[in-house]
């Protein structure tokens, strides 16, 4: 039997798979059995060269019931038969899976299916129920890779870290929520872990769910989010909670540890054409080394400065400005380049109860501003401790 546009035939049956291309399929299998109970075998269905396999008991197809296939396919690249927005020009995708399809009292398992994705080792296996859009329906999901950047890299614009990666994930589909339970995923040294609930059209703002990631290596984490800040390494943990409104999401009840640091508090971002953050977070003590240099270091580099002759006129300094130096400005009038506050607005407050830099040498903090039209507004800038204690405004 040929098909000359599957997408067609199943239009005209009253079927539409929006991702589905148009494409020729040519399916050929013995037959052999009774109308209430069919049996295949032999069956292949082919497409250019992606080919799948099936063969076993179709049973009563008018009750649906009896049914057991063993079914495969093996395609190098899906996206000749699916079309997937936004994906890169020249990027394959190839698939090698099979398992076993049978038909149960409550509807449709699927068992043992296992196979590669893009050079990634798939498996899933679930239940689709007989009920309408399926509801009740479970699957369990799993992936490991040996290469992140392999597996991403083709479909970013970024580079990933080239370590191994694994998922686990348990879906159960509701109505009207799909929710994502026992999720494991391990990436670049860090373990996340957690459970989400989400409306089935996947819009991210109606979710709600926790989130805990923990690892030894702050560095690998921030390269797995695309960053390559100057900091100590230090291992972490965080722990939150994730709830959408409908027009914002929020990580609430945030309760980080990073090393002897700690952060706690709530994020909310208002995505948009210029997404607004407003966040008030608030650390019992925050280790200063972890951002600064080394005080240490500073001053054995100050003593080697000293020891090699260069020195300055301490009568230079006081104890108290004049008001001349009063009025100068800090920061001077020359334009600094700052893209991200002209793409982002938002209210910020950090509060911090210790900041410790060494045992003589601790301090507090409060730092309080917005961010409206690309101009950030201190409305509180203030800190005092062992080594130094001011404010200050900043426009």
């Amino acid at each position: 039997e040929t098909a000359p546009d599957l997408a067609a035939t199943l239009h005209a049956y009253g079927n539409e798979v929006e991702a589905l291309r148009g494409f020729p399929l040519q399916f050929n299998a013995r037959i052999k059995g009774r109308p209430d109970y069919i049996e295949l075998e032999g069956g292949t269905l082919e497409s250019g060269a992606t080919r799948g396999t099936v063969s076993g008991t179709l049973g009563d197809l008018i009750k649906l019931k009896n049914l057991e296939l063993e079914v495969g396919i093996d395609s190098p690249d899906l996206l000749e038969l699916l079309h997937i927005d936004d994906a890169p020009a020249g990027v394959q995708l190839p698939l090698a899976i099979s398992g076993q399809a049978r038909t149960t009292a409550d509807g449709l398992a699927l068992d043992r299916f296992e196979g590669t994705l893009a050079g990634t080792a798939v498996g899933l296996q679930g239940l689709l129920r007989r009920t309408e859009d399926l509801a009740g329906s479970t699957v369990t999901l799993w992936m490991k890779g040996h290469n992140l950047d392999q597996a991403l890299g083709k479909w970013t614009s970024r580079e990933w870290p080239t370590e191994p990666f694994s998922l686990n994930v348990n879906g159960h589909l509701g109505q009207p929520k799909l929710e994502l339970t026992d999720v494991q995923a391990i990436l670049g040294g860090s373990t996340f872990t957690g459970n989400l609930e989400i409306d089935r059209n996947l819009d991210p703002l109606t979710s709600a769910g926790r989130l805990r990631v923990n690892g030894a290596s702050s560095q690998r984490l921030l390269a797995l989010l695309g960053f390559d800040p100057d900091v100590k390494d230090e291992p972490y943990t965080l722990q939150a909670g994730i709830r959408g409104d409908g027009e914002r999401i929020t990580m609430e009840a945030i309760d980080l540890q990073l090393g002897k640091s700690d952060l706690s508090g709530r994020i909310s971002v208002r995505p948009g054409e210029v997404p607004f953050i407003d966040a008030e977070l608030h650390s019992r003590r925050l280790m200063a080394a972890f951002l600064l240099p080394d005080l240490e270091e500073l001053e054995e580099e100050a003593e080697a400065r000293e020891a090699a002759g260069e020195v300055f006129d301490e009568r230079e300094l006081t104890s108290e400005l004049t008001r001349s130096e009063l009025a100068e400005k800090v920061i001077p009038d020359t334009p600094v380049e700052l893209d991200l506050l002209a793409r982002i607005e938002g209210d910020f407050r950090y509060d911090i109860g210790e900041i410790y830099l060494r045992d003589d040498a601790t301090s507090s903090g409060l730092v309080d501003f917005t961010l409206r039209k690309g101009k950030l507004t201190t409305r509180d800038l203030q800190w005092d401790g062992d080594f130094s204690s001011g404010l200050a405004e900043l426009t």
